[in-house]
This record gives C-alpha cells, structure tokens and sequence, in this order.
C-alpha cells in the first residue's frame, strides 16, 4: 500500500481542518473489508485523471455527423448514451464518455483483480465503441435500455439494462406519426402511460378471490384498482395503490434471497435495482413453490396478504387512505437550505 492523506478545510471560523488516511493500492483506495477479512480495493474510473475533459463542448463546432460521433468518442465523462441529428436529417447513436476496455471478464461481476488475468485496457476507443448511424427506420431512441442486439458483434458493455418498458412507450408513440415539432415532442416528454403496472394489475386481480369481497375496504381498494385508466396522472387513485402494493410485493417476494445472501454479508445486504421487477414478475408467472417464503400458502395468497394488509394500512378515505390521488402523495418538496 501507499498511504494518501485527504484533508478537508472547514472554512467557519477558529474551526481546524480534519484529515483522514487512504490506503491505495495499484487498482484504487481501499473502501470496504470482506467479511473474511480481505481489503477490498475500488476501481473507478472517475479516479483517474485522464478520464475527464470537456471535448463534449467541441459539438458546438461540429460540422458532420461522423464528426460528432468522433468528438463524443472522445470525451472523457461518465458514460452517457448520446443522439445527435445534422441538418440533413441524419442520425446517430452512440455511448459517450469514459467505457472501460475490458480483458477476461464482461464485467457483469466483480471477480478479483489479483493475479492479472483481468482488467481493463484503458478506454474503449474508436470504432470498437457500440454505435446506429443512419438506421434505415428513421428512428432513434434510448431509455437506458439495451439498443443493440446481443449478437450484433460488438464487445459486451454490461448487462445492467433497465427494462424496456419506457422504451417501448417512446417507440409506440414516434412510430405514432410521421411529421413532428416541438410541441409533439414536448408531448412524448409528458407522457403518462404507465404500462410496467399493467402485470401487477393483472397478476393481483387473479389472486383475489371472493371472500375478499366480504371485507369493504378491501373490495373498494380491488374496484379502485380495477379502474385505473393505466397512466401516473394525478387524478388516479389507483396508481398510487399499484404503486405502493409493487414496492410491498417486491420486498415480500425477494425477502427469502435477501436474508439467505445477507448472512453471508457483514452488516447484512439489501436488494435495490432497476432491473428487478424481471424477477418478481416471473416468480409471479412461473410460480416454483420452492421460492415461496415461509407463511404463505401459495403465490395467491402472498399477494392477497401484501395488498390486504396494506390496504387496512391505508384506511379509509382520501387523506392518506385508499381514495387518495396520486397527486397528492407525489409531491415535489423544494426548499432553499436558508
């Protein structure tokens, strides 16, 4: 190890500064001990100096497509998917940024480092970087989803896609017209299709059986949920009990895995990701009653426990109960710090 010192200025007045030791290692600061022990180091690639700069402002300059493609491969930032148009019409995609150039593994774990047969090659240059130009639909678009095929021959980037419900919505929507202006596309910006919801709709619905109907407030929350028009307006009450019954089953669903790995983890682990609602829908179709968590009797009767118990959560009413719109619990709370 070297040991790097950090100090950090506290500018109010008669106060000391505050210094702190890093130890770091030829593949970045130590940041974390395993929970048998070992120092784990952090590679970043925000760390090193020569992965930023500021050549994304020399678009400004740009004259071509391909040499827009050319300056956005070499900006040096944190990874963005980037679109550009030229007057004429044309256009492209690519990732812009810093990517590291991977050896010996894709980057979907984090295996170790130590004996030098994996790693990164600095940045990926070039044409080796993924990239659309001038696709002969017209059309381009990004939601942080996968763009291009998994066989289309270019090094793997990851495999942390998010789902490509947002996509899909965007895809539907251009293909909707032909000709567009800024307020047709102000229009797909404000869209409010919520089409991730639709499944869990449907899956909590089949689960529901009649007894349920015997409790009021629990056949009132079904009828809310039954007519939910299928967007996040603010009107929708039954959004905002899609919402909070997803967040509840998500837990419920993924609670066996979390607690096995989380033994294995020093100060236990959680679960938070994008991609997770891939899992818990198809736990919910496929149904293995190897995966259900002790207490339930079957998949049904999981679901009806989390949104049952929910709902009698809720309460009755509108204010903060189950009649309550979804614009009045999403709200933006902004306050100056002063």
């Amino acid at each position: 190890f070297r040991i790097r010192r950090e100090v950090i200025d506290d500018k109010l007045p008669d106060a000391d500064s505050r210094g702190f030791d890093v130890q770091v290692t030829r593949w970045g600061p130590i940041t974390d001990v395993a929970p048998d022990g070992t120092l784990l180091a952090m590679r970043w690639g925000a760390l090193d100096p020569e992965n930023t700069n500021l050549g994304l402002l020399d678009l400004a300059w740009a004259d071509s497509l391909e040499e827009g493609l050319e300056i956005a491969r070499d900006w040096r930032g944190p990874a963005q998917n980037i679109v550009m148009a030229d007057a004429h019409g044309d256009i492209a995609w690519t990732i812009a940024g810093f990517v590291p150039d991977r050896f010996g593994f894709d980057g979907a774990v984090d295996p170790r480092w130590a004996d030098g047969t994996i790693g990164w090659k600095g940045n990926l240059e070039g044409d080796a970087r993924p990239q659309i130009v001038r696709p002969e639909s017209g059309i381009l678009f990004t939601a942080n989803n996968r763009v291009i095929s998994a066989d289309a021959g270019t090094a793997p980037h990851g495999k942390g896609f998010a789902l490509g419900v947002r996509a899909q919505r965007i895809q539907e929507l251009l293909t909707d017209a032909d000709e567009w202006d800024e307020g047709d596309v102000f229009a797909v910006a404000m869209d409010t299709r919520a089409a991730l919801f639709e499944p869990y709709r449907t899956h909590l619905l089949d689960a529901m059986d009649a007894g349920d109907a015997d409790d009021a407030i629990v056949a009132r929350a079904i009828e809310i949920v039954k007519s939910w028009d299928g967007t996040s307006n603010a009107d929708q009450p039954g959004f905002r009990l899609l919402k909070s019954y997803r967040s509840r089953l998500h837990r419920e669903v993924l609670a066996p895995v979390i607690q096995a790995v989380s033994k294995h983890h020093r100060g236990g682990w959680s679960y938070s990701s994008f991609g997770a609602d891939e899992p818990v829908l198809r736990l919910l179709e496929e149904r293995p009653e190897h995966f259900l968590g002790p207490g339930h009797a079957s998949w049904a009767d999981l679901q009806r426990s989390v949104f049952v118990g929910m709902v009698h959560e809720m309460g009755e009413g509108a204010g903060g109960g189950i009649e309550t719109q979804w614009g009045l619990r999403n709200l933006s709370r902004i306050g100056h710090p002063l």
